[in-house]
């Protein structure tokens, strides 16, 4: 049975990896809000317009690999538990091809 002290020392790094991921995208928000309000003020309508749809096509750009790095995310870590290198090495080249198909189709 684990102890206390153990839980809460297993807990700290959580916490801080909450942290960081909070941080992080508070500045992603923070930093696309001023983005937006400084190209707002600086460009015209058409520069603004061509702005916001280069924006967009880099947004739709990240999603494009339709789930295939998330789902690689459980197979691949039980690899790197097991200690299977080359299974882990097999499974990112198979996710590299298939993303790469994907772009290609797309």
């Amino acid at each position: 049975m684990t102890s206390v002290l153990e839980a809460e020392a297993r807990s700290t790094p959580d916490m801080h990896v909450a942290l960081a991921a909070l941080g992080q995208r508070l500045t992603t928000v923070f930093a696309t809000v001023l983005t937006l309000a400084i190209a707002a003020t600086r460009l015209d309508r058409w520069e603004f317009g061509i702005w916001i749809m280069a924006s967009n096509a880099v947004i739709v750009a990240q999603f494009a690999d339709f789930g295939i790095g998330q789902a690689l995310v459980t197979p691949l870590a039980r690899t790197f538990g097991a200690g299977d290198r080359d299974r882990s090495r097999r499974l990112v080249a198979a996710a590299v091809r298939r993303t790469a198909a994907t772009g290609a189709a797309v």
